[in-house]
């Protein structure tokens, strides 16, 4: 599996396997509230997904390609960690 990186102001960080995994992370990727980037080590996205954020509750953000991140699952993320 691909490593993969949230691109940010100060630099990338890394998410673990299980992080991809878990969330089926892939390349141009936005996270949520943020809105930065997922990227590879080479700060590549595939810039092609036609983003629409849908007000499915109030504590999650749906992209075109249905997935769905909770605050919690955004924290997770962040963090590097998988709180389940």
């Amino acid at each position: 599996m691909e490593e993969l990186y949230i691109k940010t102001k100060d630099g990338l960080i890394p998410l673990s396997q299980e992080m991809i995994k878990k969330y089926n992370l892939k390349k141009g990727v936005k996270t949520p509230f943020t809105g930065d980037m997922v990227v590879d080590k080479n700060k590549n996205a595939d810039l092609d997904i036609n983003w629409e954020e849908k007000k499915d509750n109030r504590n999650s953000v749906t992209n075109t390609t249905d997935i769905i991140f909770q605050t919690s699952e955004v924290i997770d993320i962040a963090k590097g960690v998988d709180s389940d």
